[in-house]
């Protein structure tokens, strides 16, 4: 495609631009020499220029940008350049007083593949302005391509500079910006310690996705957490041998404080209150949680006498209840149970960060138990999962 510009003129030399990734060999490499070759043919003095071009990191962009930008084309040897006929990003930063885009193809990564897997371009504040610095001559047809362009563009390199500091001073002075990690062997680690001292009904769900890990020095011991603005949330009483808890809080308190994290504690247990206090942390009472001791339990007795109704009315009629281990769920079940936990949220995201698993299935063997009235069957099943704990 040529853009051109408008008025009469003669041309003889032309001068066609290509950024060349050194040692690969592509479309549009082709392309750009099939160019040069088809003006030689018709009769045009026809050069080739060529500079070498990388696309990472970013904050080396706009360094090849003006290097374009700082070849003067308008004319070589004492003789005059007619054209400059601009390719791919970045030679159409070049300068000419005629110049046209043969346009291959544009930077993709700095328009809609910006937050994608496909681009090296996030949203952070010093993306977003190199971003716009390199899309903002384009943004109203090629009128960039002239005099204006020369005159903004030196001092959009200074303001981008001048922006990319004050980013470095925020990094460096705001908290320390958590991202969630969980690597599998960080996982299959905190499966083993929930399973050898999960001590009460909330360790299991340490064992959440959204959570990040942070082991004892001898790794006996661990806590779960996730920042939440700029607070350090830790997931209920740290799981491990007794003797490595209290170190283990006290280095999970000097490291959130370190990337000026606050540190909270949610469904922290009676038992491990003189721990907290010890190291400086304030108790705040919020609730009790309901255990029901199931061998000690009975349906007899005056104050339960409308559950021992409802049980016994349930089973006049024919009720039953079916309870299931995951491994006794077929697969084909489990999808169908998913699609209704899914369809039921109705595009909500799975909530609960203490008190809940994050899928149906997120535990194997026989750590859960789903309940059904009579027979397996997805759409009677319970959405509610029961972990087992010593």
């Amino acid at each position: 495609m040529w853009v051109a510009q408008p008025g009469p003129m003669t041309i003889q030399r032309i001068v066609v631009c290509e950024a060349q990734v050194p040692f690969v060999r592509g479309g549009a490499e082709y392309l750009v020499r099939s160019l040069v070759t088809a003006l030689r043919e018709r009769g045009y003095d026809t050069e080739l220029i060529s500079l070498p071009f990388k696309w990472y990191p970013t904050d080396e962009l706009l360094a090849h940008a003006a290097a374009w930008h700082l070849i003067d084309l308008s004319e070589s040897n004492g003789r005059s350049i007619d054209l400059v006929i601009a390719s791919k990003f970045p030679t159409y930063f070049v300068r000419h007083p005629r110049k046209v885009v043969w346009l291959l193809h544009q930077y993709r990564a700095a328009y809609e593949l910006c937050g994608t897997d496909y681009s090296e371009f996030t949203h952070t504040e010093a993306d977003v302005a190199l971003r716009e610095t390199l899309i903002a001559p384009f943004s109203s047809g090629t009128g960039h391509l002239q005099a204006p362009f020369g005159e903004w563009f030196p001092i959009s390199v200074v303001i981008l500079a001048a922006l990319g500091i004050a980013w470095t001073l925020s990094s460096a002075l705001a908290p320390w910006r958590y991202e969630l990690q969980q690597a599998a062997v960080e996982r299959a680690r905190a499966r083993s310690l929930v399973t050898a001292w999960g001590a009460d009904t909330l360790a299991p769900f340490a064992l959440r996705a959204d959570k990040s890990y942070f082991f004892s020095v001898e790794e006996n011991a661990f806590l779960a957490y996730r920042v939440v603005g700029g607070i350090a949330i830790v997931s209920g009483d740290p799981i491990g041998a007794p003797e490595a808890l209290e170190p283990l809080v006290t280095r999970f308190l000097e490291y959130a404080r370190a990337r000026g994290w606050k540190v909270a504690v949610l469904g922290a247990s009676e038992e491990t209150l003189p721990l907290y206090r010890g190291l400086g942390l304030t108790a705040i009472y919020h609730g009790d949680e309901a255990v029901l001791d199931v061998e000690r339990f009975s349906l007899e007795g005056r104050r339960i006498r409308k559950v021992r109704q409802s049980v016994h009315r349930l089973r006049r009629e024919g009720y039953t209840v079916r309870f299931a281990t995951p491994a006794e769920i077929p697969a084909v079940m489990r999808g169908e149970l998913d699609g209704i936990a899914e369809s039921w949220r109705a595009g909500e995201p799975q909530k609960g960060f203490v008190m809940a698993l994050d899928a149906l299935f997120g535990s194997e063997g026989d750590d859960a138990l789903f309940a059904s009235p009579g027979a397996l069957s997805p759409t009677l099943f319970t959405a509610s999962v029961t972990m087992k704990t010593k």
